[in-house]
């Protein structure tokens, strides 16, 4: 039997969280991800499969709403021209998985997933991941890829610098001069502020060159929402805080400003 002593000496000296472990023999880099003809299709048995199991619509719904946006039949904003890269450079499945991620109610469930996975293989390290980093991801897997895969098919949002809302407390990793990588998709928006709904105690600001606007295909497109893939890495550049007097309290307020640097 291989001593302790051995394996840390012979295993790498870092775990990668860029890396998507979706089984002992794939870990993928989804920064990067293109989906094959394979997945698109496994895909769709995975959102039939999730119907069935009362989790939303299936697949051939879900198309039918794409459609709908897409000719402005159920838009208000009008119909996608024929050069936006959400029509021309999109395949069906792609334009699916955004929909799905975006009014299906499956992003809270997913991103869970993907930072449960992320924390039990990298507490595993440097021996191998535990079944249940895989569970995890097994009803999202194809979902994740495909989705990724459109995410890396689009250009950049025109606007470099996009906002997120979240808790204060989820910001204690991000000091200044920290890489921080982001294990789930992570939602922001173009809008120059957060919008109310997720408006928290903390603020992260990116700057990326990457990251695609996915509004028009969203539930809300007026939120201008930008999404980044899993494993997206952050430098942090800036760490403010401020404590305020909230109903007597002190309520302590962080805003981090950050570079996509992958």
């Amino acid at each position: 039997m291989e001593d302790e002593g051995a394996l840390k000496a012979n295993a790498p000296a870092a775990f990668d969280a860029t890396l998507t472990r979706f089984s002992p023999e794939e870990a993928v880099a989804l920064t990067r991800y293109r989906a094959d003809a394979a997945t698109l299709a496994a895909f769709k048995s995975e959102v039939d499969q999730r119907a069935r199991g009362r989790e939303g619509g299936d697949y051939r719904a879900f198309l039918n709403a794409v459609a709908g946006k897409i000719s402005g039949d159920t838009s208000d904003f009008g119909p996608l021209s024929p050069d936006d890269p959400l029509r021309k450079n999109l395949v069906d499945e792609e334009r699916v998985a955004i929909w799905i991620y975006s009014t299906d109610n499956i992003y809270d469930a997913m991103n869970g997933a993907l930072r449960k996975s992320s924390t039990l293989c990298r507490e595993a390290h440097p021996r191998a991941c535990p079944a249940a980093a895989f569970e995890a991801l097994r009803p999202y897997a194809n979902t994740i890829k495909v989705l990724s895969s459109a995410l890396n098919k689009l250009p950049p949002s025109q606007e470099a610098v996009v906002h997120r809302g979240t808790k204060a407390e989820y910001l204690s990793a991000y000091q200044k001069s920290a890489t921080v990588v982001e294990a789930p998709f992570l939602s922001t928006s173009a809008n120059g502020s957060v919008p109310e709904d997720f408006r928290g105690t903390g603020t992260m600001q990116i700057t990326h060159k990457t990251c695609p606007l996915i509004g028009m295909l969203s539930e809300k497109p007026y939120e201008g929402e930008v999404l980044c893939p899993p494993g997206s890495k952050l430098r942090v550049d800036r760490r403010e805080e401020r404590t305020e007097k909230v109903d007597g309290k002190d309520v302590t307020s962080v805003t981090v400003a950050m570079t996509r640097v992958d």
